[in-house]
């Protein structure tokens, strides 16, 4: 049976390096059964053979919204999956400890930086420390959490917003010593 259909766009692909794989996509479309979903939705696939099989796709966050869109997927080494997208003005985060099988409710990384909408999304993981970047028109920020995304304090990390015209955040990866490394793109002229 086709549980949705539409376009799919932005994947975003994890593994852990013991056959669990994890695919998560902003849906654009229906999704039977889910009257609530939003369109574009926050998807994800699992698969727990190494990819050759993949289970049903699943809404992570099925509430009324405008929008999910964005998504990135992270495992960290005790094996809980995390995924970051934004919803309307949010960035949020949702975490698995049984490989996909349930999320955690939406929490929102940017829950201390409110004034605007978030844009694009970055997301990097090692052990119980979650970190996500954002982007808020020249602003390049990342939220911290020490708890496995429970709870996120923000940091804007660029102090020359003015010479910037947008910006631009994307994967982030987190090194063997703990240091946390993002990309952003800065477009130095905005407009259209």
């Amino acid at each position: 049976e086709e549980t949705c259909e539409g376009a799919y766009i932005r994947l975003d692909v994890a593994a852990d390096g013991k056959g669990n794989v994890y695919v998560a996509w902003a849906h654009f479309g229906d999704v039977v059964g889910c009257d609530s979903c939003p369109s574009p939705i926050a998807m994800i696939q699992v698969s727990h053979d190494g990819g050759r099989r993949f289970g049903a796709p699943t809404p992570l966050n099925p509430v009324p919204a405008s929008y999910q869109i964005d998504l990135q997927v992270a495992v960290n080494g005790a094996g809980s999956v995390f995924v970051a997208y934004l919803q309307d003005k949010d960035t949020i985060v949702q975490r698995s400890d049984d490989f996909g099988g349930t999320w955690s409710a939406a929490v929102p990384a940017n829950v201390d930086i409110k004034e605007s909408w978030t844009d694009k999304v970055g997301l990097a993981v090692q052990g119980e420390r979650v970190y996500v970047s954002f982007s808020i028109a020249q602003r390049y920020y990342v939220s911290v959490s020490a708890d496995g995304g429970r709870s996120f304090t923000t940091v804007q990390l660029n102090s020359r917003s003015k010479d910037t015209g947008w910006t631009l955040t994307s994967g982030g990866v987190v090194d063997s010593k703990g240091n946390v490394y993002f990309s952003w793109v800065g477009i130095h002229k905005s407009g259209n």
